[in-house]
């Protein structure tokens, strides 16, 4: 099931799961895990109407543009760091040496 509008498009498909995970781990069995995923909470996302595939690229594209707006954001605040510290060296000391 790669197309979301497959999905979301026909009504009678169901719409919630549940998994339930039994594991057995390196101290023996685990008391079973049970998820319930609601798949209409993606009803208005990009799945909707476009491939997984297509969808994850579309997300990885967004991740990315955040990515970079925070580390332009995250210069900014280096330079304003600098700058309030060479402010606050000012005033603490106002007559610095002369050079001769």
């Amino acid at each position: 099931m790669d197309v979301g509008h497959g999905l979301f498009g026909d009504p009678l498909l169901p719409r919630v799961y549940t998994f339930t995970v039994n594991v057995t781990g390196p101290y023996g069995p685990m008391d079973p895990l049970t998820y319930v995923v609601d798949l209409s909470a993606l009803g208005d996302t990009s799945l909707q109407r476009d491939t997984v595939t297509w969808a994850t690229k579309d997300i990885a594209k967004h991740l990315k543009e955040g990515l970079k707006a925070q580390v332009q954001q995250a210069k900014a605040v280096t330079r304003l760091a600098e700058y309030v510290g060479k402010e606050i060296e000012v005033r603490h000391n106002p007559n610095p040496p002369q050079n001769t």
